[in-house]
């Protein structure tokens, strides 16, 4: 069971070695130069791949590099660099080897002239850390001045891979920097519990009733709800039943399916039509009926992006409606609606926030990473979802069913990061890039072509060519 105490930073998810990582490591002062060489190393080869991957090789990388003793990598020769490139327990890339033996002997001319390696980092903040306290994960930065003057400094020293964003990334795992959030306060609306609790119980009605007017005209703005069975069976025996995460009606009769989709799914989009059905077929009265039907809206909360957009634009954009539209783009039939929410396009500011969907899609995104109620959201409606989802205020019984969530979820957010390792590995250092991909798809297929074109560093097209030759597109 996972302690209340110990819901950690977003970004460590449920791994067993990040865990412990975030715990004992990250952001814990360093003041010992053999560690300092290490994370020197692994930053260097870190640089485009999950840090996740590179701690699950950590232990090969520490034999591999002599227990890191920066005096015996100085002074590898070319038969070294031949038998790292055919170690296949760490990451075989040839430029990062060389600039490890490289960086090896400008690490100490720096103890030379220091003394050691660890006065001279520490003294670019007079050997006091950094605690930032950041109030959301969104607000970590990934480089600030003060990496960029590092970065600047070594390269005129004449080290390699040390951009600012390397730079910066080694200053949170000594503990120059300390980016660590604090425990969290609120559930996660990622989680089935969490997302329930906040939007599907009877005492949370004004808030679902508040978030659906957001995203609804004026004209269309709801007064009250009922929830009714978000389980609804087939017509048959041998017919699929569907189960909604929320489903509910207003005073006129109108039906709102609400979804959250954790994981992107090839098919979500006609499973949502699917789902607009069963509102549809309810309607349907016995005898004689004119068929005048109550209007179906459909909502998913995606924590994915579709990648079949022909547009940056259009693919860039966070909210999407859907009607039924005739060939002149003349709304055909306005009472089925689909509504798509994009949340990995909301990268709003708390200054930048505007209109009532903008507050309700921060609140959604930042609130496991919230330690207490920004003056922003302090009205009735807010201040209300804030004290349901409080984890405070959970009995035991309700702890276990969101802890159990909140594994499911971080398992699943893992998943992501291991299909990096297993499937591409060192494949993309190999020239075995096509046939990884081919492989990661079929074991992997909820992965679209944007997720792997960020993967593989090809455009989309290229990542829809390869597809396309493989016969897996």
């Amino acid at each position: 069971m996972i302690e209340q105490t110990k819901i950690r930073c977003t970004w460590c998810g449920n791994d067993p070695l990040y865990v412990a990582y975030h715990d004992d490591e990250w952001g814990r002062p360093v003041f010992d130069d053999k560690i300092m060489f290490e994370f020197m190393i692994l930053e260097t080869f870190q640089a485009g791949l999950s840090w996740l991957t590179i701690l699950r090789k950590r232990d090969a990388f520490r034999v591999a590099f002599d227990e890191f003793d920066v005096a015996k990598v100085a002074n590898y020769d070319e038969k070294k660099v031949v038998e790292l490139m055919q170690n296949a327990g760490i990451v075989r890339n040839q430029l990062k080897i060389r600039a490890a033996i490289h960086n090896a002997s400008r690490f100490i001319e720096i103890q030379k002239s220091h003394g050691n390696f660890t006065n001279y980092l520490w003294a670019f903040v007079d050997g006091k850390p950094l605690l930032n306290h950041p109030l959301v994960q969104a607000d970590l930065p990934v480089s600030t001045p003060l990496s960029d003057t590092i970065s600047k400094d070594l390269q005129n020293r004449g080290f390699k891979f040390v951009g600012s964003t390397i730079v910066y990334a080694k200053l949170q795992a000594v503990g120059i920097v300390n980016d660590h959030l604090e425990s969290s306060k609120y559930v996660n609306p990622f989680t089935d519990f969490g997302f329930k609790k906040i939007f599907g119980e009877e005492a949370s009605k004004s808030s679902l009733i508040d978030f659906l007017n957001a995203l609804l005209p004026k004209e269309d703005n709801i007064a009250d709800l009922s929830f009714k069975n978000p389980e609804q069976l087939g017509r048959s025996e041998a017919e699929r039943k569907a189960v909604f995460d929320i489903y509910c009606e207003n005073a006129q009769g109108e039906k709102f399916i609400v979804e959250l989709q954790k994981a992107k799914q090839n098919y979500f989009k006609e499973r949502t039509i699917y789902y607009s059905t069963f509102p549809i077929r309810e309607q349907a009265e016995k005898g004689i009926w004119n068929f005048n039907l109550s209007a179906v809206y459909c909502v998913g909360i995606l924590d994915f992006t579709f990648d079949d957009y022909k547009n940056d634009a259009e693919k860039n954009e966070v909210l999407h409606t859907i009607k039924l539209k005739n060939q002149h783009g003349n709304v055909f039939y306005d009472k089925l609606t689909y509504i798509y929410l994009e949340m990995p396009n909301f990268r709003k500011k708390q200054e930048e926030l505007k209109t009532r969907l903008d507050y309700w899609l921060y609140f959604i995104k930042y609130l496991e990473d919230f330690q207490s109620i920004p003056s922003m959201f302090k009205d009735a409606v807010f201040e209300q979802a804030f004290e349901k989802a409080e984890l405070a205020k959970l009995g035991q019984a309700e702890m276990d069913k969101y802890e159990y969530s909140l594994k499911v979820f971080r398992d699943n957010k893992n998943t992501f990061d291991y299909a990096v390792e297993t499937a591409f590995g060192e494949g993309m250092l190999e020239g075995k890039l096509e046939r990884n991909i081919e492989i990661i798809v079929k074991k992997y297929p909820h992965f679209g072509i944007e997720q792997l074109a960020a993967l593989t560093d090809l455009s989309v097209d290229e990542v829809r060519r390869i597809l396309k030759e493989h016969k897996v597109l």
